[in-house]
């Protein structure tokens, strides 16, 4: 027990996430992305496509929020270091976030033949699902690729202003999954509100 202590003490208090750290990166640029989309094609030939993308989907949206929301908590708690570990590695889990949407969205695309114009321009109403899927997908793939350091040293201060672009993402995204079943999909709703009540309480705190 004691043991088991000290090792939640020194990963979420000091944040040391020792060798585990070294990993993130392989991991989430190479290793995870190669085995969504393998993933994806046993369930296009040999299980259900429909529902592995939607599961995709889900952790991508899940991972998603982690990113959005780890800076302010970390702000609130700065006591915890396991927050600021974790935002030191925003860049990494933005790549991998971007991995998950992208194989996310090949799943529908390839069981509806979404590249025929038939049966893509129907589907791009308001109030679709699809077209907010887009418009978060094409948002992430933005974010994800510029998520690295040539980047940051190419756009310099525009990088940051670049990255704004995740505020449209998160409402896309959210439209996204409240017009596929909002009493299944609520909770990102929530955590969507939850997350700008955050950064107005930091905002009002750092104003005085």
């Amino acid at each position: 027990m004691k043991f088991l202590i000290g090792l939640l003490h020194r990963i979420l208090i000091q944040g040391n996430l020792g060798i585990v750290r070294a990993w993130v990166a392989p991991l989430c640029y190479y290793w995870i992305p190669l085995g969504l989309f393998v993933y994806l094609m046993v369930s296009y030939f040999v299980g259900d496509l429909e529902h592995q993308s939607e599961e995709l989907g889900n952790w991508g949206m899940i991972l998603f929020f982690v990113i959005l929301l780890v800076k302010p908590v970390m702000q609130i708690f700065p006591k915890f270091r396991i927050f600021g570990t974790i935002v030191g590695l925003r860049r990494e889990l933005g790549v991998l976030c971007m991995w998950f949407v992208l194989t996310h969205g090949f799943g529908p695309m390839l069981e509806s033949e979404l590249w025929k114009s038939e049966n893509f321009l129907p589907l791009l109403a308001w109030d679709n699902y699809l077209l907010w899927g887009i418009v978060g997908g094409l948002g992430m793939l933005i974010l994800g690729i510029t998520s690295n350091k040539v980047s940051v040293k190419f756009l310099k201060r525009n990088w940051k202003r670049l990255h704004l672009i995740i505020y449209p993402v998160m409402i896309a995204s959210i439209l996204h999954v409240i017009f596929i079943d909002i009493e299944e999909y609520w909770m990102y709703a929530v955590l969507g509100v939850v997350y700008v009540g955050m950064k107005l309480w930091l905002w009002r705190k750092k104003r005085g």
